[in-house]
């Protein structure tokens, strides 16, 4: 042990949505489960969602040279997951992809996320949220455009 707290992802189980029972085989995604070159300290946000037979679970990452990402892992049952791709390193990811969110519109996949320190063409320093057009074959993407839908400084409390 080095010292440093690393991130993994967990689960619990509710039968009300009141009550949670922690999976006693926690972490389900073990810091072993990181690909190489991507920060095992900064491994958070998870944003689930079911397709074609499959969990799916997108975390918020960056690389050990501080490029923001997504990785995306793949499970049959929520327990047992397989890393699958990382989305980027993109610098249009700030040095941190946070909070995504992935969804369909007009038949279309779009991610929403934060790009934390996200330095701009104006100098404007802060979190900016955008969506990301996606063509997803099992998650080998391409990235349509960037477009910005809100900008501004985000406050955690």
């Amino acid at each position: 042990n080095d010292g440093v707290q690393k991130q993994t992802q967990s689960i619990a189980v509710s039968q009300d949505g009141k009550t949670f029972v922690k999976y006693a085989n926690n972490p389900v995604i073990k810091v072993s489960d990181i690909p190489e070159g991507a920060s095992k300290v900064d491994f958070r946000d998870p944003n689930p969602f079911y397709r074609d037979g499959h969990y799916y679970v997108l975390v918020g990452s960056k690389t050990e040279e501080e490029v923001g990402q997504l990785l995306v892992y793949k499970s049959k049952d929520l327990v047992n997951w397989e890393y699958l791709n990382t989305i980027g390193p993109n610098p249009m990811f700030g040095i941190m992809g946070e909070c995504p969110d992935l969804f369909h519109i007009d038949g279309k996949d779009v991610i929403l996320m934060s790009s934390i320190q996200l330095k701009t063409d104006d100098n404007i320093d802060g979190d900016i949220l955008f969506t990301t057009s996606l063509l997803v074959k099992f998650f080998s993407l391409l990235i349509n455009n960037i477009p910005f839908i809100k900008h501004q400084f985000i406050f955690y409390n």
